[in-house]
């Protein structure tokens, strides 16, 4: 029985990389002919060929799209309810007509930054989003401390747009031997457990 020796986590035989921190582990499995099997040299190969990486970029997925449901959810009911009064005064006042195209764009910037600070504030104060919680997971330092309020806005500031936390993600996996840090974990000190 293997323990990892960054975080103390049992490994699975066979396991390249810790379950729990992404770390390498010392020993790795032996291939069919007797030689060791090579690591995988970032995170993206780890992707690719640990089952653990893949189910645990899985949780982080389905973690991410419930808090997404439920972030947006909220500012659709705001969006409806700003724009239906200017939507009926279009219908009853003669001459009167609705611009709500300018709620969209409003909101979409409001919906955004409403995205950044749910997850800075809900990573500050509890340590998850309710997404993580449905998820198992967890936001922490690597010390093992919940993140404080600027480390968790520096974090979740690529969240403001699909493109940069995408960026985040693979630029991290690509630059790291472990698979549990986007680009900003690694340079926080944090990660999701």
């Amino acid at each position: 029985m293997a323990f990892c020796t960054k975080c103390g986590a049992q490994i699975p035989d066979g396991s390249t990389f810790c379950p729990s921190c992404g770390v390498p582990t010392q020993g790795a499995a032996s291939a069919p002919g007797g030689s060791p099997s090579p690591s995988p040299a970032t995170g993206l190969s780890a992707l690719m060929a640990e089952r653990t990486a893949q189910e645990y970029w899985l949780k982080r997925l389905v973690a991410f799209v419930v808090d997404a449901i439920i972030v947006y959810l909220v500012v659709g009911i705001i969006v409806a309810a700003a724009a239906l009064p200017a939507y009926f005064t279009s219908l009853f006042v003669p001459g009167a007509t609705a611009n709500v195209s300018f709620f969209g764009g409003f909101f979409a910037a409001i919906a955004n930054l409403l995205f950044v600070l749910y997850f800075t504030v809900a990573e500050a104060e509890y340590g998850k989003t309710v997404g993580k919680h449905f998820m198992g997971l967890h936001v922490q330092t690597d010390s093992g401390q919940r993140p404080n309020m600027g480390t968790s806005l520096l974090r979740n500031v690529s969240k403001i747009y699909w493109v940069l936390l995408l960026l985040d993600v693979v630029v991290g996996l690509a630059l790291d031997v472990g698979y549990t840090k986007k680009f900003s974990d690694k340079y926080l000190g944090t990660r999701v457990v």
